[in-house]
């Protein structure tokens, strides 16, 4: 069946945690797999028949690579998830396609250009406490905090950002720190896991401080429907929703290289294998 790829970063060429449990996963049913650098230019993608895109936490760090990479190695191996489904999801203004398609998700502003004055944008919005994040990013890389007078600040930092892409603006929700996002993993679309995590844990995929939940009804159909709602054929994805006073919020919904935490469901690592499998 020939070599399935699980793609990392050069920060971790040997990947993390959950990427070196799927490598096992398949070993055990009889396939071999190798685990490459995205942005290695050495790397012959033609070689597997799937390649699977785990680990590239650095692809924000380098946009215009990280497209071009895409269009390139579409072309010489199936990529999982799709990389119709992984350009959609590199810019995280996807949620206001998702929020125009009926998901429910934290408010969200875009800005492209200048000029700024957040604060009248914010003001008229209702919003004192706000985070101002790059459109292309990941693990809070460049988000910052502005909370009252401050927010008169976020000026300086979102027309520092733009000069590398789009900026998204958010009320920040207080609600993190009480209720803690549910991280909710669903593998061709069907429910697997779901856990949380502490409200500020930058870690790099390992499950420490991680914690298995259940979920209740509401919170699945919610997970579902958000992932209903992606384009292509995902094969797998993340939904990160958190109760707030107005009801469930979509943070995000991860379909690049979201942490999986396999330590917590062993399960998930067979209902992983069996999607890939069925993709070949």
């Amino acid at each position: 069946m020939g070599v399935i790829t699980i793609v990392a970063h050069a920060a971790m060429p040997d990947g993390s945690p959950d990427d070196r449990l799927l490598t096992q996963a398949l070993s055990a049913r009889g396939v071999e797999t190798r685990l490459c650098v995205w942005n290695d230019p050495d790397v012959n993608w033609a070689k597997s028949p799937l390649t699977v895109v785990r680990s590239t936490w650095d692809y924000h760090r380098h946009p215009q690579a990280w497209f071009d990479w895409l269009d390139r190695v579409a072309g010489m191996t199936r990529l999982i998830n799709p990389a119709e489904v992984l350009r959609w999801n590199s810019r995280k203004s996807y949620l206001l396609d998702l929020a125009a398609r009926g998901v429910e998700i934290v408010p969200t502003l875009r800005i492209g250009a200048g000029p700024l004055d957040l604060a009248a944008q914010c003001r008229a919005r209702g919003w004192d406490d706000i985070v101002v994040k790059p459109e292309m990013g990941a693990s809070a890389h460049g988000a910052r905090r502005f909370a009252g007078p401050a927010i008169h600040e976020a000026d300086a930092h979102a027309a520092a950002l733009l000069e590398k892409g789009g900026v998204l603006v958010q009320p920040y929700q207080a609600s993190v720190e009480t209720e803690r996002e549910r991280s909710i993993v669903l593998i061709d679309g069907v429910f697997s896991h779901a856990f949380v995590k502490p409200a500020f844990m930058t870690g790099l995929g390992d499950a420490d401080g991680l914690e298995r939940i259940e979920l209740d009804a509401a919170q699945l159909a919610f997970a579902r429907y958000a992932f209903a709602q992606a384009p292509g054929d995902p094969a797998y994805a993340r939904v990160d929703i958190l109760p707030t006073p107005d009801g469930l919020r979509l943070m995000e919904l991860e379909m690049i290289e979201p942490q999986l935490a396999f330590p917590l469901c062993p399960p998930a690592l067979d209902s992983f294998v069996d999607a890939l499998l069925s993709r070949l």
